[in-house]
Protein backbone atom coordinates (compact mmCIF):
# COMPACT_ATOMS: atom_id res chain seq x y z
CA UNK A 1 0.00 0.00 0.00
CA UNK A 2 2.59 2.61 0.63
CA UNK A 3 4.45 1.67 -2.36
CA UNK A 4 1.86 2.28 -4.69
CA UNK A 5 0.84 5.40 -2.42
CA UNK A 6 3.98 6.91 -3.38
CA UNK A 7 3.55 6.73 -6.68
CA UNK A 8 5.46 3.94 -7.74
CA UNK A 9 4.40 1.95 -10.34
CA UNK A 10 2.60 -1.43 -10.60
CA UNK A 11 5.83 -3.12 -12.09
CA UNK A 12 7.82 -2.22 -8.89
CA UNK A 13 7.44 -5.39 -6.70
CA UNK A 14 6.64 -5.22 -2.35
CA UNK A 15 6.76 -6.93 0.64
CA UNK A 16 5.56 -6.30 4.28
CA UNK A 17 7.45 -6.98 7.56
CA UNK A 18 4.99 -7.13 10.10
CA UNK A 19 6.78 -7.22 13.36
CA UNK A 20 5.91 -4.57 15.04
CA UNK A 21 8.71 -2.20 16.17
CA UNK A 22 11.59 -3.92 14.79
CA UNK A 23 9.08 -3.85 11.71
CA UNK A 24 11.87 -1.16 9.49
CA UNK A 25 14.83 -2.19 10.80
CA UNK A 26 14.15 -6.04 9.62
CA UNK A 27 13.27 -4.25 6.08
CA UNK A 28 16.45 -2.45 6.15
CA UNK A 29 18.65 -5.87 6.75
CA UNK A 30 16.80 -7.49 4.66
CA UNK A 31 17.34 -5.11 1.26
CA UNK A 32 20.95 -4.91 2.21
CA UNK A 33 21.20 -8.14 2.08
CA UNK A 34 19.48 -8.70 -1.02
CA UNK A 35 22.02 -6.06 -2.52
CA UNK A 36 24.75 -7.47 -1.34
CA UNK A 37 23.95 -11.05 -2.50
CA UNK A 38 23.54 -9.33 -6.12
CA UNK A 39 20.12 -10.16 -6.36
CA UNK A 40 18.95 -6.15 -6.89
CA UNK A 41 21.27 -2.93 -6.98
CA UNK A 42 18.27 -0.35 -5.76
CA UNK A 43 16.06 -0.86 -2.47
CA UNK A 44 13.99 1.51 -0.62
CA UNK A 45 13.01 0.34 2.97
CA UNK A 46 11.10 1.63 6.21
CA UNK A 47 8.16 1.42 8.24
CA UNK A 48 4.88 2.84 9.55
CA UNK A 49 3.50 2.82 12.75
CA UNK A 50 0.14 4.94 13.74
CA UNK A 51 -0.27 4.09 17.74
CA UNK A 52 -2.97 6.43 18.06
CA UNK A 53 -5.20 5.29 15.57
CA UNK A 54 -4.12 1.60 16.70
CA UNK A 55 -7.88 -0.07 17.41
CA UNK A 56 -9.81 -2.53 19.56
CA UNK A 57 -9.36 -6.02 18.19
CA UNK A 58 -12.13 -8.82 18.88
CA UNK A 59 -11.99 -12.16 18.33
CA UNK A 60 -14.38 -14.40 16.93
CA UNK A 61 -17.15 -15.68 19.19
CA UNK A 62 -16.52 -19.88 20.52
CA UNK A 63 -19.84 -20.14 20.39
CA UNK A 64 -23.09 -18.96 19.59
CA UNK A 65 -25.08 -16.31 21.17
CA UNK A 66 -21.32 -16.15 23.45
CA UNK A 67 -21.63 -13.33 26.35
CA UNK A 68 -17.73 -13.81 27.24
CA UNK A 69 -16.10 -11.66 24.05
CA UNK A 70 -13.07 -10.66 24.48
CA UNK A 71 -12.02 -7.06 23.36
CA UNK A 72 -8.30 -6.85 23.16
CA UNK A 73 -6.08 -2.78 22.35
CA UNK A 74 -3.48 -3.32 19.71
CA UNK A 75 -1.73 -0.44 20.74
CA UNK A 76 1.02 -1.79 23.05
CA UNK A 77 0.98 -5.41 24.40
CA UNK A 78 0.16 -8.87 23.82
CA UNK A 79 -2.82 -9.41 21.59
CA UNK A 80 -4.96 -12.88 22.00
CA UNK A 81 -2.53 -14.86 24.43
CA UNK A 82 -2.05 -18.74 23.82
CA UNK A 83 -2.40 -20.00 27.45
CA UNK A 84 0.32 -22.32 27.01
CA UNK A 85 2.52 -19.84 25.98
CA UNK A 86 1.98 -17.51 29.31
CA UNK A 87 1.91 -20.95 31.49
CA UNK A 88 4.86 -21.52 30.16
CA UNK A 89 6.91 -18.77 29.34
CA UNK A 90 5.20 -15.68 30.74
CA UNK A 91 3.94 -12.68 28.68
CA UNK A 92 5.80 -9.37 29.28
CA UNK A 93 4.74 -6.04 27.68
CA UNK A 94 7.99 -3.54 26.67
CA UNK A 95 7.50 -1.49 30.18
CA UNK A 96 7.75 -4.80 32.22
CA UNK A 97 10.65 -5.68 30.57
CA UNK A 98 12.35 -2.15 31.32
CA UNK A 99 11.34 -2.88 34.88
CA UNK A 100 13.52 -6.25 35.03
CA UNK A 101 16.36 -4.70 33.09
CA UNK A 102 16.27 -1.78 35.25
CA UNK A 103 15.90 -4.18 38.57
CA UNK A 104 18.50 -6.92 37.24
CA UNK A 105 21.27 -4.00 36.59
CA UNK A 106 20.08 -1.50 39.73
CA UNK A 107 19.23 1.61 37.67
CA UNK A 108 17.67 3.89 39.91
CA UNK A 109 14.55 5.95 39.14
CA UNK A 110 16.63 9.03 39.64
CA UNK A 111 19.13 7.79 37.01
CA UNK A 112 16.50 6.94 34.31
CA UNK A 113 14.39 10.43 35.01
CA UNK A 114 18.04 12.11 34.68
CA UNK A 115 18.37 10.28 31.60
CA UNK A 116 14.82 11.05 30.02
CA UNK A 117 15.24 15.09 30.75
CA UNK A 118 18.34 14.79 29.21
CA UNK A 119 16.88 12.96 25.98
CA UNK A 120 13.86 15.62 26.15
CA UNK A 121 15.82 18.87 26.05
CA UNK A 122 18.63 17.58 23.67
CA UNK A 123 15.72 16.86 21.07
CA UNK A 124 14.07 20.22 21.55
CA UNK A 125 17.54 21.98 20.69
CA UNK A 126 18.17 19.87 17.90
CA UNK A 127 14.18 20.89 16.49
CA UNK A 128 15.22 24.53 17.06
CA UNK A 129 18.23 24.39 15.64
CA UNK A 130 16.67 22.72 12.86
CA UNK A 131 18.77 19.59 12.99
CA UNK A 132 15.81 17.27 11.19
CA UNK A 133 15.33 20.03 8.72
CA UNK A 134 16.27 17.99 5.96
CA UNK A 135 15.29 14.22 7.63
CA UNK A 136 11.17 15.30 7.60
CA UNK A 137 9.11 15.63 4.93
CA UNK A 138 5.79 17.94 6.39
CA UNK A 139 2.47 16.70 6.23
CA UNK A 140 -0.61 18.45 5.51
CA UNK A 141 -3.60 17.59 8.09
CA UNK A 142 -7.47 18.42 6.42
CA UNK A 143 -9.26 20.46 8.75
CA UNK A 144 -13.04 21.14 9.35
CA UNK A 145 -12.79 25.02 8.85
CA UNK A 146 -9.87 26.95 7.41
CA UNK A 147 -6.90 26.09 5.98
CA UNK A 148 -4.92 22.43 6.67
CA UNK A 149 -2.58 22.10 9.73
CA UNK A 150 0.96 21.80 8.17
CA UNK A 151 2.88 18.86 10.17
CA UNK A 152 6.24 19.30 10.38
CA UNK A 153 8.12 18.23 13.46
CA UNK A 154 7.56 15.45 16.37
CA UNK A 155 5.30 16.24 19.19
CA UNK A 156 7.01 13.82 21.37
CA UNK A 157 9.58 15.71 22.99
CA UNK A 158 7.55 17.65 26.32
CA UNK A 159 8.45 20.50 28.09
CA UNK A 160 9.53 18.89 31.79
CA UNK A 161 11.68 18.65 35.06
CA UNK A 162 13.14 16.46 37.18
CA UNK A 163 10.54 17.58 39.62
CA UNK A 164 7.86 16.76 37.48
CA UNK A 165 9.31 13.82 36.51
CA UNK A 166 9.83 12.25 39.74
CA UNK A 167 6.02 12.78 40.89
CA UNK A 168 4.76 10.27 38.31
CA UNK A 169 3.37 6.79 38.95
CA UNK A 170 4.55 3.63 37.87
CA UNK A 171 2.90 2.25 34.51
CA UNK A 172 4.01 -1.35 35.88
CA UNK A 173 3.56 -1.35 39.24
CA UNK A 174 2.73 1.36 41.92
CA UNK A 175 6.75 2.06 42.97
CA UNK A 176 8.07 1.25 40.16
CA UNK A 177 10.78 2.74 38.19
CA UNK A 178 9.23 3.08 34.63
CA UNK A 179 6.86 5.99 34.00
CA UNK A 180 5.47 7.52 31.19
CA UNK A 181 7.39 10.64 31.38
CA UNK A 182 10.62 8.44 30.80
CA UNK A 183 9.76 5.83 28.93
CA UNK A 184 8.65 5.80 25.06
CA UNK A 185 6.01 7.66 24.35
CA UNK A 186 2.79 6.36 22.16
CA UNK A 187 3.53 8.23 18.79
CA UNK A 188 2.85 7.87 15.22
CA UNK A 189 5.70 8.42 12.59
CA UNK A 190 7.31 6.78 9.48
CA UNK A 191 10.41 6.54 7.60
CA UNK A 192 11.85 5.82 4.30
CA UNK A 193 15.69 5.11 3.57
CA UNK A 194 17.25 4.00 -0.02
CA UNK A 195 19.96 1.78 0.28
CA UNK A 196 21.75 0.85 -3.07
CA UNK A 197 24.78 -0.91 -4.54
CA UNK A 198 28.13 0.86 -5.83
CA UNK A 199 26.66 0.24 -8.64
CA UNK A 200 23.88 1.67 -8.59
CA UNK A 201 25.53 4.80 -6.95
CA UNK A 202 27.45 5.41 -9.75
CA UNK A 203 24.64 4.82 -12.29
CA UNK A 204 21.96 7.51 -10.47
CA UNK A 205 25.20 9.40 -9.52
CA UNK A 206 24.08 9.20 -5.93
CA UNK A 207 26.30 10.46 -3.15
CA UNK A 208 25.86 8.46 0.18
CA UNK A 209 25.37 9.40 3.85
CA UNK A 210 25.78 6.38 5.27
CA UNK A 211 27.42 2.45 5.02
CA UNK A 212 25.90 -0.86 6.15
CA UNK A 213 28.11 -2.96 7.39
CA UNK A 214 26.30 -5.81 9.91
CA UNK A 215 22.88 -6.69 10.83
CA UNK A 216 21.98 -9.55 13.82
CA UNK A 217 19.33 -10.57 15.53
CA UNK A 218 19.60 -11.55 18.94
CA UNK A 219 17.72 -14.70 20.99
CA UNK A 220 17.21 -13.68 25.05
CA UNK A 221 15.56 -15.45 28.44
CA UNK A 222 12.24 -13.98 28.25
CA UNK A 223 11.61 -10.97 30.41
CA UNK A 224 14.57 -9.12 29.18
CA UNK A 225 13.85 -7.60 26.12
CA UNK A 226 16.03 -4.27 26.84
CA UNK A 227 19.21 -6.41 26.47
CA UNK A 228 18.69 -7.10 23.21
CA UNK A 229 19.77 -4.13 21.05
CA UNK A 230 23.50 -3.62 23.17
CA UNK A 231 23.94 -7.45 22.55
CA UNK A 232 23.18 -7.26 18.69
CA UNK A 233 25.39 -4.05 18.65
CA UNK A 234 28.25 -5.91 20.37
CA UNK A 235 27.98 -8.80 17.78
CA UNK A 236 28.42 -6.60 15.20
CA UNK A 237 31.67 -4.90 16.18
CA UNK A 238 33.09 -8.10 16.68
CA UNK A 239 32.06 -8.91 13.07
CA UNK A 240 35.46 -8.60 10.72
CA UNK A 241 35.72 -5.64 8.22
Amino acid sequence: MALLLAGLPESVPGSTINRLCGSSLDAIGVAARAIKSGETQLMIAGGVESMSRAPFVMGKAESAFSRSMQMEDTTIGWRFINPQMKALYGVHSMPETAENVADEFAISRADQDAFALRSQLRTAAAQEAGRFADELIAVQVPQRKGEPLLFSRDEHPRSTSLEALAKLRGVVRADGSVTAGNASGVNDGACALLLASETALSANDLQPLAGWSAWRRRALRRGSWGLARRRRCARCWRRPA
